[in-house]
């Protein structure tokens, strides 16, 4: 006869089968979540960088606001720069992995060698090219903001979100 061709041989392989497909569309949405917190967490990173940065210039001319204006007169675009390099260095170092299985203490390290990147790399922009020069006291004190700031809230996001459900979980 006429008979179709059939993939699954038993009822039992027709529920394992249907089975493993819930299994891939869950990993599919849980990693579909894990790219979007993570894309929460680098936006609100670079906010912090920018906010830093904002915090060290106010800082560091704390007596004289005006001096501050006169040096950084755009400075939406300082804040870009170092707010943009840093979180550069952020996905260099590998901070926003769906798999990475690691720690405060792992998180801590990768961040201390990204904000080391990342200040080289601003140190060397800046005598490249002069016009965006900010100071060092002025990067510093953004590196250190920066670098509080994203450590606090990387430990407030991991005490707020279930890690579990972020991690890539195999078959």
């Amino acid at each position: 006869g006429n008979q179709g061709v059939s993939l699954v041989s038993s009822p039992s392989e027709v529920v394992a089968s249907s089975g493993r497909r819930a299994a891939i569309r869950r990993l599919g949405s849980i990693s579909l979540a894990s790219r979007r917190w993570l894309t929460l967490v680098a936006v609100l990173e670079f906010l912090a960088l920018a906010l830093a940065f904002n915090a060290a210039i106010e800082l560091r001319f704390l007596n004289d606001p005006s001096w501050a204006q006169s040096q950084f007169p755009q400075l939406l675009t300082y804040t870009g720069i170092f707010a943009g390099v840093l979180s550069m260095a952020f996905f260099a170092v590998g901070l926003y992995q769906t798999h990475s299985r690691e720690g405060h203490g792992g998180q801590v390290v990768r961040l201390l060698v990204a904000f080391a990147i990342g200040g080289v790399v601003l140190i060397i922009s800046f005598y490249i090219v002069p016009t965006v020069y900010v100071g060092r006291g002025v990067l510093a004190l953004a590196l250190a903001l920066g670098f509080v700031f994203c450590t606090s809230g990387r430990f407030v996001f991991t005490a707020m979100v279930d890690q579990d459900g972020l991690r890539r979980h195999v078959l």
